[in-house]
């Protein structure tokens, strides 16, 4: 059965000669068909067929190996994104639908419902996040306030109990001293999560000893990791956060969109969370 579709919680199907396991199922919610790939997945089936309509998954799967990824109504800035990592390891795409109401792969690091200003965006014109920094944020969280997980994943990496912050904006001196050149101080307090697929989302300069979740932690998207701070190289109380697609070490950062409305905040804008609210 290589070919499907749905139309008004209709199946439409062919079916044609062949061998090997084959399961369908229809109207699953998006947990039920991640558990439900994830245990395919681990008695070497692949997805060969999958429809989305109204927020309900229609699948197929059958034989097959090596790596599988799908994500469904990703905006064009998240999809470039991927497709270009994927490529970069060896995947090509394997099924194409458009969709209507694209989301961004994340939602804004605090509790939906409140509004921050962005210090700086991706690109911003006279600040630090352009080049290899470009797609970084600095959103303008209080001291004290829950950084909150961006996206379903695993804390792969985290420090927590610094207090030294160097201002780069003060002279040097003693009380604002410049850490070393490529020290992991220059971060502050940090948590670092891993997403499907291979990416991973940075929150950096967090509140001494706030961090909440520990190194192979599952979070939920929205789930509390830290409060925010100024540790670190840091000018005053904000978040950094960036994306990257490539090793846990320090490389490129990614272009990333945020909520229901695929957002790329600019510098200066004010943007609200649809994030988790409990």
């Amino acid at each position: 059965m290589p070919q499907r579709e749905i139309e008004n919680g209709r199946l439409s199907t062919v079916w044609r000669p062949g061998t090997g396991a084959q399961w369908v199922h229809w109207g699953l919610s998006v947990g039920d068909f991640v558990a439900q790939d994830r245990t395919y997945f681990a008695q070497g089936l692949r997805i060969s067929s999958l429809v989305l309509e109204a927020g309900r998954y229609a699948a197929v799967w059958r034989p097959g190996a090596g790596a599988q990824w799908w994500h469904s109504k990703r905006g064009v800035v998240d999809f470039k994104a991927e497709d270009s990592a994927y490529f970069a390891r060896g995947l090509r795409l394997a099924r194409f639908e458009l969709q209507d109401d694209p989301v961004g792969a994340y939602r804004y690091p605090w509790k939906g419902g409140v509004s921050y200003s962005v210090g700086q965006g991706n690109n911003s014109a006279g600040g630090s996040h352009n080049g290899s920094q470009a797609w970084a944020f600095d959103f303008g969280l209080p001291a004290g306030t829950e950084v909150r997980a961006a996206r379903a994943g695993r804390v792969e990496w985290l420090q927590e109990n610094l207090t030294a912050t160097f201002n780069p904006n003060q002279a040097s001196g003693p009380g604002n001293m410049p850490f070393p050149a490529g020290s992991l101080q220059n971060w502050g307090n940090a948590v670092r999560l891993r997403h499907a697929g291979g990416f991973t989302s940075w929150y950096f300069h967090l509140q001494a000893n706030s961090v909440g979740v520990n190194v192979g932690d599952q979070v939920t998207q929205g789930q509390v990791i830290a409060r925010s701070g100024n540790t670190g190289r840091s000018s005053g109380a904000h978040l950094y956060f960036q994306v990257q697609a490539d090793s846990a070490d320090w490389g490129l950062r990614v272009p990333c969109t945020f909520g229901s409305n695929c957002e790329q905040p600019a510098g200066g804008a004010t943007v609200t969370s649809d994030n988790a609210t409990t």
